[in-house]
């Protein structure tokens, strides 16, 4: 069962992380109080509750025995893996040409192609946004154990209260301290401080399954009130502001209304704008994990060269020749990586009778 309409949310949210950095790379960082300040903090944590909802969809069928737990583990290390490592070796070469005296540590270097650093050390990613993938993996290696548990409602109810508990631990005394986002940044990326929204997913998923869903226009109603709120909702100063306290808690739930009344609406598949969203879907991941490094090398090499130095003229670096480039790399490693990787690891792999699993971005 594929979700049409969460591709294009998926589209839309790698979309809008890429437009925040090159924003923030160029004319300056976004306050809490723009569009591009929340979604460069929400459009991430969207992911993860889509990423939950997805994996339960695909995986529903799955009895999680030893063989297919493996062949679970094996497809999605192959569908994360490939993509990451040449976001990192890429990012690690266009360091390299600004400096040339940099040498990656070799230990936190096979961490990054391993994915193993989301486990112990999930600040320690060289790719931009690689911390996001490093938390996704951890979930991942849950997952199975999550999806036992929706098979008991009480256990699964216990898991979802725990979890919402670490959820707002961190929101009100962990990161409540930090002075500002940068300050609190280690603990903001750690698993424990996301993973109340992947869980949230997989009850979505839940939900969904089960033919809980909303009528199309009850869902569109639902989606413009809960996207009206998020952008006019009252915040200023650092990002910190939105992560902490009772405004992380209203951002989570709007986050949750989107996401499920998204999957609620029903798409036209024989229009142009499906054909663009969907493939923008097919491509959010290679989109989110490729466009730091081509950035980088925007702002760093190419601009310097050229003697690019006004804020909006660096804007417009990204948004014209950046994003495009970005969008050609990501349709390239799709075909020529990401597909192959998961053919191989499909090939590989002992047979199933789940469902195969929806793409992460």
């Amino acid at each position: 069962m594929r979700v049409h309409s969460i591709d294009y949310l998926r589209g839309a949210m790698a979309s809008a992380v890429l437009l925040y950095h090159f924003a923030s790379w160029s004319v300056g960082g976004q306050a809490s109080d723009t569009v591009l300040g929340k979604l460069g903090i929400y459009a991430v944590s969207t992911f993860y509750i889509i990423s939950g909802m997805s994996m339960f969809i695909a995986y529903r069928k799955s009895e999680w025995s030893m063989g297919e737990t493996f062949t679970y583990l094996i497809k999605r290390f192959f569908r994360i893996a490939p993509l990451f490592a040449v976001a990192t070796l890429s990012t690690i070469l266009v360091v390299k040409i600004m400096k040339p005296a940099y040498v990656p540590d070799t230990a936190n270097l096979i961490a990054n192609l391993t994915l193993a650093f989301g486990f112990y050390a999930p600040t320690k990613y060289i790719a931009t946004g690689g911390w996001s993938i490093g938390n996704e993996m951890v979930f991942y290696y849950f997952f199975p154990i999550l999806a036992l548990l929706v098979k008991r409602p009480a256990l699964f109810a216990w898991a979802f209260i725990g979890t919402l508990g670490v959820y707002a631990f961190y929101a009100f005394s962990v990161l409540g301290t930090a002075k500002d986002i940068g300050s609190g940044w280690a603990d903001y990326v750690h698993p424990a401080n996301q993973g109340f929204l992947f869980l949230a997913g997989v009850a979505l998923g839940k939900l969904y399954i089960d033919g809980v869903i909303i009528k199309q226009k009850t869902a569109l109603l639902t989606l413009g009130l809960a996207a009206a709120a998020f952008v006019i909702y009252p915040a200023s100063g650092n990002q910190i502001s939105i992560v902490t306290g009772f405004n992380r808690l209203a951002f989570t739930g709007l986050l949750v209304a989107i996401v499920y009344s998204v999957a609620c609406i029903s798409i036209n598949t024989e229009s142009i704008a499906h054909a663009v969203m969907e493939k923008l879907g097919e491509l959010s991941y290679s989109i989110y994990m490729l466009h730091g490094v081509i950035g980088m090398a925007a702002m760093n090499l190419i601009a310097p060269h050229f003697g690019i130095t006004e804020k909006l003229d660096k804007l417009y670096l990204l948004l014209f020749g950046a994003l495009p480039c970005t969008l050609i790399a990501s349709l390239l490693v799709h075909k020529f990586i990401e597909m192959p990787a998961m053919k191989l690891a499909k090939a590989i792999s002992p047979k199933r009778n789940a469902l195969p699993a929806s793409q992460l971005y």
